[in-house]
């Protein structure tokens, strides 16, 4: 395996011989130029391979219900009120698409306007706090109400009444139903349950249809009536990248999101019935994948859908360490995503291989603890007293102790590429995607703002490529703000008319 500079830092340690030792001794550091540790990791490949072939172990890999788009397809499509709910934020606009070009209705002027600058402003005037349950409100009802108030509270009525209806985004895990050929009014989804700072609500909204749900409060609030598509998050900013532009070069598209949360999904060949798979009135049908251990019988049709991998949701096996005590999502808040890993495994790994004294006067200088930001800077600087003291302000350290934080940053960072690599190369085992076909690559589409850590991309794709028994064919590639959640839903609108 080609050496790299970025792990030339553990090779080089200014000092901190023994926090280098103790983070290998504790299983926290491994290294893709290592055949030891490859070797040992690809058993953990393998083994979640195996979990995704399960329906009974996490994680679960959810049915879209939307197959690939027609090749041919335009991007463009009429107004339609686009909700995306995530854990932290749930944002809204409505929002249109001309022949690729993104628009969304300014609510101050009354008028659609394009530009960078202006559709970050208007995402921005239209994001709140997703609804946390408490005991004030304890209700999943009460979630969805609050919701649409302060959407039907920030957007004037005739321009919801004049849009063709909601792309609804759903951030948690739901199955989906299809029960008509277009997608508003025939795409919607059952909740599995809630998670994160909204698992409370799960009682309500468990095994309820999304659509009817949001349909009805839209209505009892301003009287609209309208069709819905429900899907989850990951797939809708996926299909920001089927637009042509990016589906004339590559092969296969598949979205990493990792930045509060994790999530991935690409496409996988499914087996459809003869009658189709649509579900009828009095069923909820969904197509088989197609694997080694299940091919294609003869009267079924083979169709390449979306899947939903809720990776975050993943076990540890090889890589668990005694740090890892998060039990919900575990790869995701153990060590993978920037929301609960990267401030948790800070926090623990300072505390423990220098000292809980140290820990305490970095925070000092913070106004709240370190969290990913500043491990993602610290990553990407160069080690030196002056650079760790440029993330901490007034922080004085000595060559040995500003090395071992930044290296401790770095083992952070590594950890969540480390993981990240483990599930897409088990996506390659399991399909293929990450080896391009037909001569092209495959498309690896990056979301969230842990892929903006200095390096990450690069560290990713070294595991990946070390955990593979072949070689990566694969361009990676991300929307300007890494935060595709509106423009997808637009393109999964216009790509599937």
């Amino acid at each position: 395996m080609k050496a790299t500079s970025w792990f030339a830092a553990f090779d080089e340690s200014r000092g901190a011989d023994e926090v280098i030792s103790r983070l290998r001794r504790e299983r926290l550091l491994q290294d893709p130029r290592n055949p030891r540790d490859v070797v040992w990791l690809r058993k953990d490949v393998e083994r979640l391979v195996a979990d995704m072939n399960d329906v009974s172990r996490p994680p679960p890999m959810l049915w879209s219900g939307i197959p690939n788009p027609p090749t041919d397809s335009n991007p463009t499509c009429d107004s339609h009120l686009v909700i995306s709910v995530g854990g932290t934020n749930t944002v809204f606009a409505i929002m249109r698409l001309q022949e690729g070009v993104l628009q969304a209705f300014d609510p101050t002027s009354g008028e659609f306007v394009t530009g960078a600058d202006e559709l970050n402003r208007l995402r921005n005037a239209g994001t709140i706090p997703t609804p946390v349950h408490s005991a004030a409100l304890s209700s999943g009802f009460d979630m969805i109400r609050i919701i649409v108030e302060r959407i039907v509270g920030h957007l004037p009525k005739s321009a919801l009444a004049s849009s063709a209806g909601i792309l609804l985004s759903w951030g948690f895990a739901h199955r989906k139903v299809r029960t008509g050929s277009t997608l508003l009014g025939g795409l919607s989804g059952r909740v599995l349950g809630m998670s994160k700072a909204q698992a409370g609500f799960s009682s309500e909204l468990i095994h309820r249809d999304l659509g009817e749900l949001f349909g009805r409060e839209f209505e009892r609030q301003i009287g609209w009536k309208c069709p819905l598509a429900v899907a989850n998050d990951t797939v809708m900013a996926l299909h920001y990248f089927l637009a042509p532009e990016w589906r004339s070069r590559t092969h296969r598209q598949g979205l990493f999101i990792n930045g509060t949360g994790s999530n991935f999904a690409t496409s996988e060949p499914y087996a459809v019935r003869a009658q189709g798979f649509l579900s009828t009135p009095d069923e909820v049908y969904q197509p088989v994948p197609v694997t080694s251990d299940r091919p294609l019988d003869s009267d079924e049709t083979l169709t390449y859908f979306f899947v939903n991998y809720e990776s975050g949701s993943s076990l540890m096996g090889e890589t668990a360490t005694r740090f890892d005590d998060e039990e919900d999502y575990p790869i995701e808040r153990n060590t993978l995503a920037g929301g609960r890993a990267y401030p948790k495994q800070f926090k623990n790994f300072v505390s423990e291989f220098l000292s809980r004294d140290i820990y305490a006067r970095l925070e000092d200088t913070l106004s709240e603890s370190p969290g990913a930001r500043e491990v993602g800077l610290l990553s990407g600087a160069d080690g030196s007293p002056s650079a760790v003291a440029a993330v901490f302000p007034g922080l004085t350290s000595g060559e040995a102790e500003a090395a071992g934080i930044w290296l401790i940053a770095r083992a952070v960072v590594n950890r969540s590429a480390l993981h990240a690599g483990i599930i897409l190369a088990a996506a390659t085992r399991r399909n293929g995607f990450g080896l391009g076909g037909d001569e092209k690559p495959d498309l690896m589409c990056m979301e969230g703002s842990v892929w903006r850590v200095p390096h990450y991309p690069k560290l990713v794709e070294d595991w990946w490529q070390a955990l593979i028994d072949d070689t990566l064919k694969v361009e990676f590639a991300a929307e300007p703000s890494y935060n595709a959640s509106l423009p997808g839903p637009l393109y999964l609108a216009a790509l599937h008319s």
